[in-house]
């Protein structure tokens, strides 16, 4: 096999010019691999493995991977991903589709044009930008760095890090909930929208437009913008 010609493996792998049909690989590899994908369409699954997960993908369907002992990087045109029981840091761009992760450990970064963004679970920093993206996050421990320019941002979080929460959205309504025990330092900005409430705040300045305070002991800071959406921080 080894001797086969160039155009035997674009056919056999679906790249040639002449090549037709579809093919379907079920790969077995020792679980401490490092995997590297590159594909042009189609679903991409893998499972149970212990190593660094590294794909690209002109546009899939689907990308699935889970129980993943090791960090993720995904750099795909369009696709649904789908990131579950991950203890490494994930990596993901992704022009269009819908991404989500749950049980993560060690923060999640994710660039996206436009789609849905689910983040649940997770421990470490989460870094996220995208133009247009409805947006839910739960995490557990570590900061928040989000920047969006339409979609509405829902964020749970139990404020486990000393780094700034910093929440921009252009159009989008934020809705960031805290435990009740949690302390912080509070700025909250919008042009146009209404700044919404539901803990006990000191407030040491505040207008239409903006406020400035701190709740329970103070310390954290927390930064939430919107031009255009309702700002609202409320407990769970």
């Amino acid at each position: 096999m080894l001797n086969r010609s160039q155009s035997f493996w674009k056919k056999i792998l679906g790249f040639g010019g002449d090549s037709y049909g579809d093919v379907d690989f079920v790969i077995l590899v020792p679980y401490n691999c490092n995997i590297i994908i590159n594909g042009q369409s189609g679903n991409i699954e893998i499972q149970g493995n212990s190593g660094a997960v590294e794909i690209t993908s002109a546009s899939s369907s689907t990308i699935i991977v889970s129980d993943n002992n090791g960090p993720v990087t995904i750099n795909t045109e369009s696709a649904d991903i789908l990131l579950l029981s991950i203890n490494g840091l994930i990596d993901v761009k992704n022009s269009q589709g819908n991404t989500s992760a749950e049980f993560v450990i060690g923060g999640a970064t994710v660039r996206q044009t436009r789609g849905k963004i689910k983040l649940h679970w997770i421990e470490g920093d989460i870094k996220v930008k995208t133009k247009s993206a409805k947006i839910d996050i739960k995490q557990l421990n570590g900061s928040i760095d989000l920047v969006a320019g339409s979609g509405s941002v829902k964020i749970e979080t139990e404020m486990v890090s000393s780094n700034t929460y910093h929440v921009e959205t252009t159009t989008g309504q934020i809705l960031f909930s805290i435990p009740y025990s949690a302390s912080g330092r509070l700025k909250i900005e919008t042009l146009s929208g209404e700044i919404k409430s539901e803990i006990p705040i000191a407030v040491h300045s505040m207008s239409r437009q903006r406020l400035l305070g701190e709740f329970g002991e103070g310390g954290t800071r927390i930064v939430l913008t919107s031009s255009t959406g309702d700002v609202s921080i409320a407990q769970y």
